[in-house]
């Protein structure tokens, strides 16, 4: 089996979970993990969430980005600012609640959603727009 293992969309097809529990694996990788941004640039990450996967690069993994991740699993919507073409930073791909442009949608910077340069020991690394995300998607889940 051929390992393209540095593409984001090949981790994602040869190592998702195949079981139908409610579980979520984690790949601690030892590689960037190539993406594309909305606006078509390639992007190197450290990690990726999708479906029940997390894929962690070992190097520069640590413990906000996985916190990251983990809201991803639970529902939480990234709400950095990311432009869906080149140099119009109006065509933001999560305008709707966007820290940066999101208006009176816009939700705190001081949230792991916008940004992983939050300290762990930080008084707040989700806000309460993305907490209420998560407890919202575990009652329609697990109750």
């Amino acid at each position: 089996m051929n390992c393209y293992c540095t593409n984001r969309s090949s981790y994602i097809k040869m190592f998702e979970p195949t079981n139908t529990a409610a579980d979520i694996s984690i790949l601690w990788s030892g590689h960037r993990i190539l993406s594309y941004s909305s606006a078509g640039n390639p992007n190197y990450n450290r990690s990726c969430s999708s479906g029940d996967l997390i894929v962690m690069l070992c190097k520069d993994a640590d413990l906000i980005t996985l916190i990251h991740e983990m809201a991803h699993q639970f529902g939480a919507r990234d709400h950095y600012h990311e432009p869906t073409v080149n140099g119009d930073d109006s065509t933001c791909k999560f305008k709707d609640i966007c820290s940066e442009c999101g208006g009176v949608n816009a939700r705190d910077e001081q949230c792991v959603m916008f940004t992983t340069s939050i300290g762990i020991d930080d008084p707040i690394i989700i806000c309460d727009d993305c907490k209420a995300e998560i407890l919202e998607y575990l009652q329609d889940h697990y109750t």
